[in-house]
């Protein structure tokens, strides 16, 4: 590139730094969904809010416990991070979400901790401020949800009031 060259003049160099630009956005968002921080827990003893189920949802998601856990996963057979795990659950009922924890905290609407049902999407700080880990609950009654844990592990269903949870509890979402 020459002194009076701007990136922009050099399609080559300009497809670099574009490359270049959404690893580093994609590193960051894709943050692995992994504990590190504390935030203000929720209320105490929530009750929850046990309307009809999305059944086809919380089955689908159900049987993909046990699937391994892979950073920047989407699919049963390649593992699943997080937010790829809940991209792919609500494929099935053709909501297309986002691909990161922080765009999917977006989606939908606000759900009250004590409003939960099973579907809806759960919210937690983990590795940073904002949203970097997402679940799905499963049980609203029993508080379970369902998530891709970290590396090293296999999707599984936690309790969302275990104390772990629910000090880094952030939000929830509803988009069924």
């Amino acid at each position: 590139m020459s002194r009076n060259q701007t990136p922009a003049d050099n399609p080559g160099m300009n497809r670099v730094l574009r490359l270049a630009i959404a690893l580093v956005m994609g590193s960051v968002s894709l943050s692995a969904c992994v504990a590190a921080r504390h935030v203000s827990a929720p209320p105490s003893a929530p009750a929850a809010t046990p309307l009809a189920a999305p059944t086809s949802v919380v089955d689908f998601a159900r049987s993909l416990v046990g699937t391994p856990y892979r950073w920047g996963g989407a699919t049963p057979d390649g593992g699943f991070d997080c937010s790829g795990f809940v991209m792919y659950v609500m494929a099935a009922e053709d909501i297309a979400m986002p691909r990161t924890v922080s765009e999917q905290y977006r989606v939908g609407s606000a759900v009250a901790w004590n409003r939960l049902r099973a579907g809806d999407l759960v919210f937690f700080t983990t590795t940073g401020p904002g949203a970097t880990h997402v679940g799905i609950i499963v049980d609203a009654e029993h508080q379970e949800f369902v998530h891709a844990p970290t590396d090293g592990s296999l999707v599984r269903v936690d309790r969302l009031d275990a104390d772990y949870w629910r000090r880094r509890w952030i939000g929830s979402r509803r988009v069924l």
